[in-house]
């Protein structure tokens, strides 16, 4: 079903957020369509998904992906081994998952 964007604080809260953080990733220096595209694609998800936060959480991924900053999540980030799925740690200071 689709959302009431005006109806719900965790809608309104969700968008700005993305809106927050597309302005603090991209620069004036010249236009980024693919991430434009994100946006627009998030927007219509936040509104018209049953989660919100499911729509918020596609953006964050795929922002930080296109702006170079998203984690290493299937190799250690100290050693460069392949990580397995019941011997890992996520270490935000490194920038990804060690083993």
């Amino acid at each position: 079903p689709r959302g009431d964007m005006r109806g719900s604080l965790l809608r309104i809260a969700s968008a700005s957020l993305v809106s927050e953080i597309a302005d603090r990733i991209t620069s004036e220096d010249g236009p980024n369509q693919d991430l434009f595209r994100l946006l627009s694609e998030t927007m219509d998800r936040i509104e018209s998904e049953c989660d919100p936060e499911m729509a918020l959480l596609f953006f964050i991924l795929h922002a930080l992906k296109a702006s170079g900053f998203d984690p290493e999540l299937k190799h250690c980030v100290k050693c460069g081994v392949e990580i397995q799925p019941d011997d890992h740690f996520f270490a935000p200071s490194d920038g990804g998952v060690g083993c």
